[in-house]
This record gives C-alpha cells, sequence and structure tokens, in this order.
C-alpha cells in the first residue's frame, strides 16, 4: 500500500467556491498545481508515478471539504467511484479505481482532530516555518501542508505497524482503530483469562 497526501485550497469568485491550488505528496515527489484543473492534475500525478496497485490517499478535512473537489475530478481523470461512506451528509471514506489501481481516499481529521500547523507545533518548534501567511504565501502554506501531512502519516504509519502490529490505513477513523487495538490486544486477554 502507498500513501498520499493531498490538500485542495479555493477563492470566492462570485459567491462560490473555485479551485485556486492543490498539491499532492506520493513518493517522495510534490506536485502543486494552480487553476481549476488542479485537483485533476493531482489525480493525474497520483496516477503516473505509482507502481503499486492500492494508493491511500489522505486529506485534512476530507470530510467537510477536499472530497466536493476530489469527487468532482475523479471522472475526468477516468477514476471510478466505487464506494462511498457518508456521515451526517459528510463524505468520510471513498473507494475508486481506474483500469490499473484502487485508490482510498480518507479523511486524516478523523484520526488528528487538530489543525496541521497545531499539530506541527508538537513536534516542529522553528516558528518561522510554523508562522506562514497562507494570504501571502499560499504555494509555501500548500506544500507545507502537503509535506507535513504526507510524513506525519508515515511515521504514525510506521509507529502502528511496530508498536501493535496494526496497518493504519485499513481504518477510517481514530476510533475504528482504537477499538481494534483494543480487541486485538486486550479483549483476548481478557476473554482467555475469564475461561
Amino acid at each position: 500500500m502507498t500513501c498520499a497526501s493531498v490538500d485542495i485550497e479555493v477563492e470566492f469568485l462570485r459567491d462560490t467556491q473555485q479551485v485556486s491550488q492543490a498539491g499532492i505528496m506520493i513518493g517522495g515527489r510534490l506536485g502543486i498545481y494552480e487553476g481549476k484543473e488542479a485537483v485533476y492534475d493531482c489525480l493525474k500525478l497520483l496516477q503516473q508515478i505509482n507502481n503499486r496497485r492500492c494508493v491511500s490517499i489522505y486529506a485534512h478535512n476530507f470530510s467537510n471539504f477536499d472530497s466536493y473537489f476530489l469527487l468532482k475530478a475523479l471522472p475526468d481523470a477516468e477514476i471510478e467511484i466505487d464506494l462511498v461512506y457518508l456521515k451526517h451528509n459528510s463524505v468520510i471514506f471513498v473507494k475508486a479505481f481506474d483500469e490499473s489501481k484502487e485508490y482510498f481516499f480518507f479523511d486524516s481529521f478523523l484520526f488528528f482532530s487538530k489543525p496541521l500547523n497545531e499539530i506541527a507545533k508538537m513536534f516542529y518548534t522553528r516558528k518561522s516555518f510554523l508562522e506562514i501567511n497562507k494570504k501571502t504565501d499560499l504555494w509555501v502554506y500548500l506544500a507545507f501542508d502537503v509535506m507535513y501531512l504526507y510524513y506525519f502519516l508515515g511515521f504514525n504509519y510506521q509507529f502502528f505497524k511496530q508498536v501493535y502490529m496494526a496497518k493504519f490505513y485499513k481504518y477510517i477513523t481514530i476510533a475504528q482503530l482504537s477499538y481494534s487495538l483494543y480487541m486485538n490486544l486486550f479483549a483476548k486477554k481478557l476473554f482467555t483469562l475469564a475461561e
């Protein structure tokens, strides 16, 4: 399984939200795109550089924001939607495919319910890097979000794999992951002791 991170930025034009920029990071490669085709360009990079059969794509706040733009761009990239999970009118998970790959779209906010810059402050303390002005340095801000999310997910994937032997990408929410860990690590022992 390969992991990718995506972020989409919009602007208001005539009372509607229009994509202004989108970024993706996969396999250590960063792509930042501008304009109305930015999300499509991210999906094309995803299709071109990945040689794995399955890809997990994470967007922070996917459920309430990025999913709308990604779902709209998938057919243009010739990626078919197979499965969509909704919770309270929010898209929390999407499974899609093309002729060579399966794509799983997740909301990283459902695992880490803080803005990315707050998560970054827990691990990275150099203020100059964390105080990027979104309005004047949008490209830098977007690149930071995509790269930070990518590496943060990679760290957590390795952590859960090494410590708990759990595959992070198989879960949609932190609650689902926590329940699985509890059942696999503790509940089995409790039931064994009770017998």
